[in-house]
């Protein structure tokens, strides 16, 4: 964490929209009531899209923390939205749950209309982590970067498919359990 981080306040600005935020979600989900879809949708909140989010604003290596402040509770709001989107598609093709109940619960968690649920998943949707520039694409539109900054996507999905990779063995673990 540098000094220059601190002294900015980037930080404390940053953790003033994001923790109500993550806090948000995370009230939601735990309002459900059945324990194995809420315990995959607290999965994809921390082990994903909390991490997502760390990708574009930790201190020191975030890919637009400097420029922070240019972002309200909204954008980030929007920025976990697609990351659970993601993240979602990426959980039935576990077959662990139907798609249609999934994604359901997944909307109402995040508290969207059927309309913009729908076109923020037909953006989203996809077969193979490999779409990945569809998920990169939809965040720079929030966070104002050009998609074809090769040096940020590749940052990007170099730290989002790890991340991925470890949150999906755990849920392909849990998806065992519950079987």
């Amino acid at each position: 964490m540098s000094i220059i981080d601190i002294l900015s306040g980037r930080i404390v600005y940053f953790n003033s929209i994001a923790v109500p935020t993550h806090n948000a979600i995370g009230s939601k989900i735990k309002a459900l009531q059945d324990g194995s879809e809420k315990i995959v949708l607290a999965l994809i909140l921390d082990l994903i899209a909390s991490k997502g989010i760390d990708i574009l604003f930790a201190p020191d290596d975030g890919l637009v923390l400097h420029k922070v402040k240019d972002f309200n509770a909204g954008d980030i709001k929007r920025l976990y939205t697609l990351f659970m989107i993601w993240s979602g598609f990426d959980v039935v093709t576990l077959e662990i749950f139907k798609e249609q109940e999934f994604m359901q619960k997944l909307k109402n968690v995040l508290e969207m209309s059927d309309a913009e649920f729908r076109q923020v998943s037909a953006k989203l949707k996809h077969s193979s982590p490999s779409e990945m520039d569809k998920l990169w694409t939809e965040i720079c539109k929030i966070i104002k970067e050009d998609p074809d900054n090769t040096k940020h996507a590749l940052t990007f999905r170099t730290a989002f498919s790890r991340i991925s990779k470890e949150a999906f063995n755990e849920l392909e673990n849990l998806g065992a359990k519950l079987s």
